[in-house]
């Protein structure tokens, strides 16, 4: 890309990033969180890239490799194996900066706020990452737009089953939530990953990962949005 298509991309990656952030707000309009703490865990999310990193250097160190490549161009059960290791290797580190805010902020009191503070969390993931792929890699300026406007709101959603078994675990006490969600937020994480980097499959496959997540979400938003909140004890607790 030239200077000034790099600077498009860039502010086209804000401009999604803070668009999908107030798209999530809205959808939780009711009992809106406090802005600052949806912020702080977009910020988060932005950090967590650099575990992620740590991670895949982790993985390579210890003879997993995880590359693109690697999804690509292996048997298929390798290439599955890798595909989970991209799971576990970004899903976790957007939930880790999420907990403070789940544990201790008197605003995490419903069911629907784990989904809520997951989206900033992968939000704030998906902005940096593609911030740092623009930076370091030499795409077409229709790729780098696709993956700014398509990118966050697929990391938002892939993120989404662990933050709802992240607030069943807390709020409502279901301990066997949050690993149930973190496996199939792993898993969904896996197969969208896999589905998209197989040249034998057609792009539109993976993208039904996405549609059915957000199908789901759309349909459990507004019944968990009527849920009642639930009181939190006040000491230590993060307020606005």
């Amino acid at each position: 890309m030239t200077g000034p298509q790099y600077l498009l991309a860039l502010v086209v990656t804000a401009l999604s990033g803070v668009g999908w952030l107030l798209y999530f707000r809205w959808k939780d309009r009711a009992r809106p969180e406090p802005a600052w703490l949806m912020a702080a865990g977009a910020g988060g999310g932005a950090v967590a890239v650099l575990l992620a990193l740590l991670g895949y250097a982790f993985a390579g160190a210890a003879g997993a490799e995880t590359s693109w490549e690697k999804l690509q161009s292996t048997t298929l059960t390798a290439a599955a194996m890798a595909a989970l290791r991209v799971g576990v290797v970004e899903e976790v580190p957007k939930l880790l900066v999420v907990l403070p805010i789940a544990l201790w902020a008197h605003a995490f009191d419903e069911v629907l706020d784990g989904i809520v503070y997951a989206a900033c969390s992968a939000l704030g993931f998906a902005t940096a990452e593609t911030v740092w792929l623009l930076t370091h890699g030499d795409w077409e300026l229709t790729h780098a737009l696709g993956r700014a406007v398509a990118g966050p709101l697929t990391h938002a959603l892939l993120a989404a089953p662990w933050g709802l078994g992240l607030a069943m675990a807390l709020l409502r006490k279901r301990w066997a939530a949050l690993p149930l969600g973190l496996a199939l937020s792993v898993t969904a994480h896996g197969a969208y990953d896999l589905l998209l980097a197989r040249p034998d499959i057609p792009p539109v496959v993976s993208a039904l990962v996405v549609l059915i997540l957000w199908v789901w979400f759309l349909r459990a938003a507004p019944r968990l949005e009527r849920e009642a909140p639930v009181a939190r004890a006040p000491a230590g607790a993060l307020k606005p």
